[in-house]
């Protein structure tokens, strides 16, 4: 299921992204958005569209899945997070 089809399919997705990100919390991947910040953001319908926006923006921004309204968005932070490695 891609972030387009939860951000279609309503309240029941959106319970599911939070049941998993719940989950990702327990092992220590848990990103949380404030509803501030998320309605200022830019919203992505996949992880991959995310990406090559992060791509073509020059900086350093790692996409992400939003609990708050279950689409994908970009951050800068990096803080605890594996970076690919650059060759």
């Amino acid at each position: 299921m891609t972030g387009a089809d939860l951000v279609e399919a309503g309240g029941a997705a959106k319970a599911m992204v939070r049941l998993a990100l719940r989950l990702d919390l327990q092992k220590g991947w848990e990103m949380r958005t404030r509803q501030s910040i998320c309605a200022k953001k830019r919203r992505f319908a996949s992880e991959e569209e995310a990406r090559a926006a992060a791509e073509g923006s020059g900086l350093l921004l790692l996409p992400y899945c939003c609990d708050r309204c279950a689409a994908f968005h970009l951050t800068s932070r990096t803080k605890g997070k594996r970076l690919p490695r650059t060759r």
